[in-house]
């Protein structure tokens, strides 16, 4: 009976103010969902020799802040909810960060709203259910049940004002306490403030909300007005194949020391061993490998709303056709051909997961259909998405042993995850010279070209890390450098062979792919620049 009493005053107790529930909630995620961030403040700290007392008022300092910020969007309505809501994103957040050591910012989130439901639940293991369930779910309850002291509108405003007043002078005491330090810190350790959660996560859904869904949709702008091609002269058959997740240091037509490329070092391709991604994710970078602008100057919401390469080839007359066994174009052919390839029976080869090698089926018939007129298609592979590797590779293409057969990559050994991985691009070695074989049928009828870049790279664990996404400033290399490759049919010349075999070793990026295209059917216009064309002797 005492017992009984003792937990009904746990939950009626009149102590439970707004500003000691916020208190404790700030406390609560500071030690459960920043677990990434303490382990890079502890690296700093053992390679730096930075004292103690400066982690521990970061520690401070992040507890304060969420204070603060819990105070100021609770101050007027919807308290419980508000914490509730922030919680669940606490979580979320909180599991990819430990489980991938990814960065939860505007980009990622683009990446994840795009990701399909088949893909996006390759991502959520048991763990998962932890976070949920410890993070979200029973503080939630917790946070419900609690009977609060009964505030006025007014009086909670007064008292998330004082907790919010009191969080940021505190706050700058302690910043001018150790000005110094912070100074420096805040100028220098982005990577470590990036992993600030919720605090990153909630910036992303404020930018994304802001700049990519509550903005006015920009008109359609058409490039290269002034495009034509010259007549005469063989018919083109260009098939492009757009990558998914590769590593350039992967490929053994790179000098990799495993032979993923068995069947493409005999095929005659050419690879390109310097080449940097446009981005980090789908989302970002397939866009920008289509754009007139490079990554310099490319902005991704405004090149769904103008021209690119795909776009200038079909007004000049090409028939254009995108197969996708990934999510989507990302806007790319949204005013070409477009079929989807992730599932039958428009994709004939399927055990279940359908095969990027299913997207060449049907391409004769489509050849066929047209007694004149140039073609390009592009194929947007699943190749090497992760982190389920594995399932991006037939049972007879499971090379390298043993495999890890879990999405959860931090609960598989280093020699697993790579064989997994490698795996996949012994795969795409397979569907890439089986594209060469269709391209070589029509020799005979058509300048036959193969283009293969991918969109970007993978972490595999190095440092913490997995998968993609990383800001471009922070990324390493293994998730920007990529494998572009070239092959040329019989009907180039021995000179434009030559020549690219020449450009080879030059540092090239997702920049020369828009050049590169128009350069292959022969377009001129004021929009194209010679320099930027891996077919032309004026590469830079």
């Amino acid at each position: 009976m005492n017992k009984s009493k003792k937990s009904n005053r746990l939950w009626s107790s009149p102590h439970w103010t707004s500003g000691l529930v916020l208190t404790l909630a700030a406390i609560f995620i500071t030690a459960t969902c920043n677990i990434t961030m303490f382990q890079k403040l502890f690296d700093w700290y053992i390679l730096t020799d930075t004292k103690l007392i400066y982690i521990l008022s970061l520690v401070v300092i992040q507890t304060l802040l969420l204070v603060l910020v819990f105070s100021v969007l609770t101050a007027f309505f919807a308290f419980r909810t508000i914490l509730a809501t922030i919680l669940m994103i606490s979580a979320f957040s909180a599991y990819f960060v430990d489980s991938f050591g990814v960065i939860i910012d505007r980009e990622m989130l683009i990446n994840a709203i795009q990701t399909d439901p088949a893909e996006a639940s390759a991502l959520f293991s048991p763990r998962f259910l932890l976070y949920f369930m410890g993070i979200f779910l029973l503080p939630s309850i917790f946070l419900f049940k609690i009977k609060m002291t009964p505030q006025g509108l007014l009086k909670r405003l007064k008292s998330n004002v004082i907790y919010g007043v009191g969080s940021l002078a505190l706050i700058v005491a302690i910043v001018f306490s150790f000005y110094p330090f912070y100074a420096s810190f805040f100028r220098e350790q982005l990577v470590i403030r990036v992993y600030s959660n919720p605090m990153a996560a909630m910036y992303g859904v404020i930018q994304v909300a802001q700049k990519d869904y509550f903005t006015d949709t920009p008109p359609f702008t058409p490039i290269a007005s002034d495009a034509h091609k010259p007549t005469g002269g063989p018919r083109k058959l260009v098939i492009m194949v757009v990558g998914e997740t590769a590593r350039a240091d992967r490929f053994s037509m790179n000098g990799y020391a495993r032979k993923t490329n068995p069947l493409l070092e005999q095929s005659g391709i050419i690879s390109f061993s310097d080449a940097s991604s446009c981005g980090t994710s789908t989302a970002y970078s397939v866009p920008c490998m289509f754009a007139q602008e490079g990554r310099a100057q490319y902005n991704r919401r405004a090149a769904a709303y103008r021209g690119n390469a795909l776009d200038v080839l079909a007004d000049v007359g090409t028939h254009v056709y995108w197969r996708d066994n990934n999510s989507d174009s990302k806007d790319v052919a949204n005013r070409v051909n477009y079929k989807s390839f992730k599932s039958p029976p428009t994709n004939t080869i399927c055990d279940p997961e359908c095969r990027d090698v299913g997207m060449l089926v049907g391409l004769d018939t489509l050849i066929e259909t047209q007694d004149s007129g140039d073609f390009i298609f592009v194929l947007h592979q699943m190749g090497s998405h992760g982190p389920t590797y594995w399932q991006r590779v037939p049972d007879g293409f499971q090379k390298f042993q043993p495999i890890c057969t879990s999405s959860q990559l931090d609960q598989c050994s280093p020699e697993q995850i790579n064989n997994s991985y490698d795996n996949t691009i012994f795969y795409t070695d397979y569907f890439l010279a089986q594209t060469i074989e269709f391209l070589k049928a029509y020799d005979d009828r058509f300048e036959t070209t193969l283009l293969y870049a991918s969109d970007h790279g993978e972490s595999l664990g190095e440092n913490g890390l997995y998968l993609h996404g990383m800001p471009y400033s922070m990324a390493p290399v293994a998730q920007t450098h990529v494998p572009v490759m070239m092959w040329l049919g019989a009907r180039h010349s021995p000179i434009k062979k030559k020549l690219l075999l020449a450009h080879a070793d030059k540092p090239i990026s997702h920049d020369n792919l828009f050049h590169s295209l128009l350069g292959m059917f022969g377009v001129e216009t004021s929009a194209y620049l010679p320099q930027k064309d891996l077919l032309n002797s004026a590469l830079e």
